[in-house]
């Protein structure tokens, strides 16, 4: 198991990871908005907080998989070893697939069901990110309740 931070507050990050062994640290658009920083004064912030230690993601912002693809180059411009989050959408299925084949590590997010995970899946991220929900348990219950009964 790994410890990873969701946060862009460089101040916490600094204080937890003197304390705590974080594997690295995750944003999205929503926190890096809340953090009102840019990304390239941002992301170097975050790892120098980690002792220079640990993986930092960061999410594309664009809705194609050519602009996905791009916004991976600029944030991996800015730490080379950053892993990328691509929502798997059919676009975000489609720029995970040519990342892939570019040796770029990725991250699918913004998973929300059984189906939408195993598409993430099988486009090859190097992992998945599943936000379970209500209808996402239920979905698993159903499942649980098929396999265990035999009768999908």
């Amino acid at each position: 198991m790994e410890l990873y931070l969701d946060t862009s507050d460089v101040a916490a990050v600094k204080k937890l990871a003197r304390v705590f062994p974080l594997a690295g640290v995750t944003t999205n658009p929503s926190i890096v908005a809340a953090g009102k920083k840019p990304l390239d004064v941002l992301l170097p912030e975050l790892l120098e907080a980690m002792g220079g230690k640990g993986r930092l993601f960061a999410q594309v912002m664009a809705t194609t998989a050519d602009g996905m693809v791009a916004d991976a180059h600029k944030l991996r411009a800015i730490i080379p070893d950053l892993v990328v989050k691509v929502p798997v959408t059919a676009e975000g299925l489609a720029a995970i697939k040519l990342l892939k084949e570019e040796g770029i590590p990725t991250l699918g997010t913004a998973v929300y069901g059984a189906a939408q995970g195993l598409l993430s899946a099988l486009a090859g991220p190097n992992m998945s990110r599943l936000t379970l929900t209500a209808s996402m348990r239920r979905e698993e219950m159903v499942f649980k309740r098929c396999v265990n009964y035999r009768i999908c």
